[in-house]
């Protein structure tokens, strides 16, 4: 067993016992980089900041580094292959700020573990890991999730479980041995005997070198199993045979074979003691035995039965029995029946035991192992030669027996018994035939048996005659209620259905009588009832003839029309639909309706109308009849006024119009009105326009609907009301002005409403300055019209006053002219002269707020330059202006200027 110890083997030596002290720069593993400082206590590198802001390492943990964060690493390298197991603990020893302690394992740069520790709770961890020689592992406090106070314990314990192989027999190498292996280190029993196991060893540089050993593989240790629970067992016979299934806990380190190798016996009877031997062998043929006893002993008693029997004395008035005589079966769970020993407590008879019930002998059954059980059996004693007594003599007299109520009559032999006699006294006095039915009736001969004691017996014959005064009985047949005579029954002798007597009854029809009434008859039926014996009853039955069922009537539904003076009649032939009654014939049944006219006010109705149908026996019963009344007439028109044409009211657009209203007639409404349906009712007002006024009527019957329709125009002839207002407006930068209608309209109105202004002249320009007369025309939706006039004064096209620039100078040979000041007025130079001599130093047009230019390069200096230009307004005429200044240099930096003030 290797182990390394992180606290133990903590030192100030880089790399002593495999260990080394650092820090990952950047957080990154693979940027691993040794503490350079030892204190005598700690590794760390100290930082200009905080005492904590570098990695620490110390015996039991460290922290890491805060600003720029930097875990603190503890670096084990492996000098060994196989499988090692990390244990240990952390926890955060700084309780009083911080947010835990953060540590992670790393195998070659891979992380393996990590844990997020609460403050102040202990973590124990144990993980395991596979390395080789040169294997790096890194125990890491990280500073991420920590605080910046965080300190940590963090402790780790690396052991390993160095092989020691048997097969190794002085495997060497000059580098040094890093790792020996073998094929196969584990052997179970499947591998019992030879094996053969490659074993490689591996130097310090990674090389190899392998060799084949053979392994034996031996099994010494014996089998287990425990003796099975003991049996008991009553007969031999119950005795089990060997079975290897009872050894139910047999182990051993490989397989165990359980097998049954016999029994003994220890020669005793009740009890016997039997031992069966068991072996349980591995298949290594180690074996043990174990062994179950099994105990014989019958003690459950035999089954003894008896018979009861009848022995016959001798002449000499003795009799004997045996066993085999009471003995019925007797029998026992072990013992065979042949082996049973069988006793009786009397086996001898004489004529003292005659008579009575029998003698009562008790059999003793005995099995093999002294188990005991008896019985009872009853002996009866007979003396059929008479050794001891006489034959018996039988005497027999006649009897007379009534039947019960049932038809039964139940007799003794004591009632035909004469004065038998019994000398040696009677054991049984019986008859042949004790019971009697109906069938009996009359005489019958009876055989009366008379036995002794001894079982001698006699016989007599005795008459026994049997009678019936027992009468039937019946109850009157229910009665009948018909409602027909064409209902009543016939005579049936089924309608006395509880006849009973004794013995039988028979029933028959006698007569029947009428009262000779009607709605209701009562007829009387008389039957009778007999049995054999001549016994006889009679009962009877009334049938009730009285119809009290109303007849059924059937009405039919129909449909009436009322004709041109608003009338229509019914008869019972037009609603009556087959009608009929259980008793009286249709011909002879009455009917009554309860309406039979109609007329308008039923117009469009359904009309329920009730028929009565009565029967001859005055039941009466009513069915409907819904009669619809139809009107088929429609309405017409009678009055319906023309169209009518009028002109707007004054100062409005609508005018109020009176007419007459239309007139409608029916068959049944009369004369009316109708209904406004359209347009509007008369003194109504109408708007301008066609409004077409529609009137309907339509009658109580819903018949088609008459209709009366005209036109309402209302015609607008009244002009609209022209009103103008004077303007004075200035014309646009463009010396252009444009007017619309609404501008010189004050307000003019229509009744009905302007829909148009309209005016001779719109656009002005400078030609139109002064007083300009325009005329506003005003149009309604009728086509109205009317005019005013306004004056539109247009102000005279003002001029600019220029002034201009003195003694001017251009540095670059250029004279900017700067145009301000000139709104929109186009301000084109046309020309300019040097002392009246035209030269062209002018080009393009100042705009409003532009420039133009003066080509003053060639001009002489100090000497009169005169400009002349043109200013047009809009489309008026050009004017044209002049302007002399002095250039009194080309070179200068002075600017001029055309002010319009």
């Amino acid at each position: 067993m290797n182990s390394s110890n992180s606290s133990a083997e903590f030192s100030g030596v880089q790399g002593q016992d495999d260990w080394f002290y650092g820090t990952y720069p950047g957080n990154i593993p693979a940027n691993y980089t040794n503490l350079p400082n030892f204190t005598g206590f700690v590794w760390n590198n100290p930082g200009v900041g905080a005492i904590l802001d570098f990695p620490q390492l110390d015996p039991n943990g460290g922290h890491p580094q805060f600003e720029g964060p930097q875990p603190a690493v503890r670096r084990w390298v492996s000098n060994y292959c196989g499988e090692i197991t990390i244990a240990g603990d952390f926890f955060d020893r700084d309780t009083n700020c911080g947010d835990g302690a953060h540590v992670r394992i790393f195998v070659n740069g891979v992380e393996v573990y990590q844990f997020l520790n609460i403050p102040g709770n202990s973590v124990p961890y144990s993980i395991t890991q596979m390395i080789n020689p040169g294997d790096q592992v890194d125990f890491v406090i990280d500073p991420i999730f920590d605080a910046a106070c965080d300190d940590t314990h963090f402790t780790a314990v690396i052991t390993a479980e160095v092989e020691d192989f048997i097969i190794n027999n002085g495997s060497s190498s000059t580098c040094g041995i890093a790792c020996i292996e073998v094929s196969q280190e584990d052997f179970t029993c499947d591998n019992l005997g030879a094996n053969t196991v490659t074993m490689t060893v591996t130097d310090v540089n990674g090389d190899t070198q392998t060799c084949d050993a053979e392994v034996t593989v031996e099994d010494n240790i014996f089998p287990t199993a425990s003796n099975p629970a003991p049996v008991s067992v009553q007969c031999p016979a119950d005795v089990p045979t060997g079975n290897p299934a009872i050894i139910t806990d047999e182990m051993d380190n490989c397989t165990p074979t359980v097998v049954f190798v016999g029994q003994t016996s220890d020669g005793m009877t009740c009890p016997e003691t039997i031992t069966h031997t068991y072996s349980v062998t591995d298949e290594s043929g180690n074996s043990i035995e174990v062994t179950q006893t099994i105990t014989v002993n019958d003690d459950t008693a035999p089954m003894a039965v008896c018979q009861d029997i009848t022995v016959n004395l001798d002449a000499t008035g003795n009799a004997t029995i045996t066993t085999a005589d009471i003995d019925n079966g007797s029998n026992d769970n072990c013992t065979a029946a042949a082996d049973l020993m069988l006793s009786l407590d009397r086996t001898t008879f004489n004529c003292d035991d005659l008579g009575g019930m029998g003698v009562p002998v008790v059999l003793t059954v005995e099995d093999e192992c002294g188990n005991t059980a008896t019985c009872t059996a009853m002996v009866t004693v007979a003396d059929p030669l008479s050794a001891c007594c006489a034959m018996p003599t039988a005497v027999c007299q006649a009897f007379t027996a009534q039947l019960d109520a049932t038809g039964n009559v139940t007799i003794a032999a004591s009632d035909v018994d004469g004065g038998s006699i019994a000398e040696c006294g009677l054991q049984s006095l019986i008859i042949d035939n004790d019971a009697f039915t109906c069938n009996d009736v009359g005489t019958n001969n009876v055989t009366l048996t008379i036995t002794d004691i001894n079982g001698d017996s006699d016989q007599c014959t005795a008459v026994v005659t049997v009678e019936d005064n027992t009468p039937p009985t019946a109850s009157n047949p229910a009665p009948i209620n018909v409602e027909c005579p064409a209902d009543i029954p016939a005579a049936d002798l089924a309608v006395v259905t509880d006849e009973a007597d004794n013995c039988s009854a028979t029933v028959a029809f006698v007569n029947e009588m009428s009262d000779q009434n009607t709605c209701p008859e009562t007829i009387t039926r008389t039957y009778s009832v007999t049995d054999p014996s001549g016994n006889s009853i009679t009962v009877t039955q009334t049938v009730t003839v009285n119809d009290e069922t109303p007849p059924m009537p059937v009405c039919q539904d129909i449909t009436v029309t009322l004709d041109a003076n608003g009338q229509a009649s019914i008869t019972v032939a037009d609603v009556e639909n087959g009608s009929t009654d259980n008793c009286t014939a249709a011909a002879d049944l009455t009917f009554a309706l309860s309406q039979t006219t109609f007329d308008c006010t039923n117009a469009g109705q359904v009309v329920p109308v009730t028929m009565t149908v009565t029967d001859e026996c005055g039941n009466s019963t009513d069915c409907t009849a819904n009669i619809t009344v139809n009107d088929d007439s429609a309405p017409s028109v009678a009055t319906c006024p023309t169209n009518i044409s009028v002109n707007n009211d004054a100062g409005v657009c609508e005018a109020v119009v009176n007419y007459d209203l239309p007139t409608f007639g029916d068959n049944c409404d009369g004369t009316n009105t109708g209904t406004l349906v359209a347009g509007l009712a008369p003194g109504s007002v109408f708007p301008i326009g066609v409004t077409t006024v529609t009137y309907e009527y339509t009658d109580a019957a819903g018949n088609m609907v008459a209709t009366c329709s005209f036109d309402v125009e209302v015609i607008d002839n009244e002009a609209p009301n022209a009103v103008c207002q004077n303007l004075t407006l200035g014309l646009d930068e463009n010396f252009e002005l444009t007017i619309t209608p609404e501008d010189i309209d004050a307000g003019s109105t229509d009744n009905c409403g302007v829909s148009d202004l309209m005016l001779d002249m719109e656009n002005f320009d400078c030609t139109n300055s002064g007083t300009n007369m325009v005329t506003l025309t005003v149009v309604d939706d009728a086509g109205n019209s009317s005019v005013c006039t306004a004056q539109v004064e247009i102000p005279a096209t003002p001029e600019p006053m220029i002034t201009c620039p003195v003694n001017l100078r251009d540095c670059d040979g250029q004279f900017d002219l700067e145009c301000t000041d000139l709104n929109s007025f186009t301000f084109g130079i046309s020309q300019a002269t040097i002392s009246g001599t035209a030269a062209p130093y002018v080009a393009g047009d100042i705009s409003p707020g532009g420039n133009a230019t003066l080509n003053l390069a060639t001009a002489p200096t100090g000497v009169p330059l005169t400009l002349t230009y043109t200013l047009t307004v809009g489309n008026c005429p050009p004017v044209s202006f002049t302007c002399t200044f002095m250039v009194t240099s080309t070179s200068g930096s002075d600017a001029g200027s055309f002010p319009r003030n």
